[in-house]
C-alpha cells in the first residue's frame, strides 16, 4: 500500500476515533480510543512531512497528538480516574509530539497532568524515568533535582546499558559532544527497531509512517537546545532536516474545546 493511501486509512480511522470521543463518554470508558486517536494524529504529522515536507502539516497534527493526551489526562482526572494504567507518563508520545511541535507550554502541560509515580501495570520503571528527566529538564528544573531524576533512571535500569541514559546524562552535563554521539546512536538503533518490527506490523495503517519518522528525536533535540546545546543541522537516522521546526508560534484549532461545546 502506498503511503497516500495508508494517510487516507489513517485519516478515516482519526474521524471515527474522533467521533466516539465527541460523545462524550467517560475517559476512563474509552480510554483506547484517545490512544488511537493519538496514534492517528502522529501518523498524519509524519505522513505529512514524508510525503510533501509539509513542516506546517507535521507541526499541526504533532500539536493535534499532544493535546489529545492532555484532554484525555484532564477528562481522566477530573472523573476521578487517576489509577487508570494508561495515565501513565510513558505510555504516550503526547509530550515528545508536542515538544517535537514546538509547543513548550503544551508538553509541560501534560507533565503536569501526568502521574508522578511509577504505574507498574501501564510502562517499564526505566520508561518513566526517562520520561521524568526529560519533563524536568524540559522544565528547566535546578540542576540537583535534574541529577536526582536521573539518579532513578541509572537506578531502574538495574546495570543495563542504555543509549536513552548516555542522552539524559549528556544532557545534564550540557556536553555537546556527548549529546550528539549519544543522539546518533539512540537514532540509529531506533531505525534498527523500527525496520525489525515492520513485517509484525505490516496491517496496522498507523506503524508504517510513524516508523519512518523518529518523532522522539525532534523532541531531544529541543530538549538539548533548551540546554543550551547546539545540534548541527544534518540528517539522523529518521530524523531528517525537514522535521526540525521553529517554535509554535500559534496554536492550531482546539478541537476538543470545540467538542466540548457540542456537549
Amino acid at each position: 500500500m502506498t503511503l497516500s493511501a495508508k494517510e487516507k486509512q489513517v485519516l478515516d480511522q482519526l474521524k471515527e476515533h474522533l467521533a466516539v470521543i465527541a460523545a462524550g463518554h467517560p475517559a476512563v470508558e474509552i480510554g483506547e480510543t484517545y490512544e488511537e486517536a493519538e496514534l492517528c494524529f502522529q501518523a498524519m504529522a509524519c505522513c505529512k512531512l514524508l510525503r510533501a515536507a509539509d513542516k506546517a502539516g507535521f507541526q499541526k497534527y504533532l500539536f493535534w497528538t499532544g493535546l489529545t493526551r492532555r484532554y484525555f489526562l484532564e477528562r481522566s482526572k477530573d472523573e476521578g480516574g487517576q489509577n487508570d494504567f494508561r495515565r501513565a507518563r510513558s505510555r504516550s508520545e503526547g509530550f515528545f509530539c508536542a515538544a517535537a511541535a514546538g509547543d513548550i507550554p503544551l508538553a509541560l502541560e501534560i507533565s503536569a497532568l501526568s502521574p508522578t509515580r511509577w504505574m507498574k501495570k501501564g510502562e517499564y520503571e526505566e520508561d518513566f524515568a526517562y520520561h521524568e528527566f526529560l519533563s524536568v529538564t524540559l522544565g528547566g528544573a535546578e540542576e540537583a533535582e535534574r541529577e536526582a531524576s536521573l539518579k532513578r533512571f541509572d537506578k531502574a535500569l538495574k546495570g543495563d546499558a542504555s543509549a536513552r541514559y548516555d542522552v539524559c546524562q549528556a544532557l545534564q552535563e550540557g556536553d555537546g559532544a556527548a549529546f550528539e554521539q549519544a543522539f546518533q546512536e539512540l537514532c540509529e538503533r531506533n531505525a534498527s527497531e523500527q525496520l525489525k518490527e515492520r513485517p509484525e506490523f505490516a496491517d496496522t495503517a498507523t506503524f508504517e509512517p510513524r516508523s519512518r519518522v523518529f518523532t522522539e528525536g525532534f523532541a531531544l533535540v529541543r530538549i538539548a537546545e533548551s540546554r543550551g546545546i547546539r545540534v548541527p543541522k544534518q540528517p539522523f537516522p529518521l530524523c531528517p532536516e525537514t522535521g526540525r521546526v521553529g517554535l509554535l508560534r500559534r496554536r492550531p484549532d482546539d478541537l476538543f474545546a470545540e467538542m466540548a461545546g457540542l456537549q
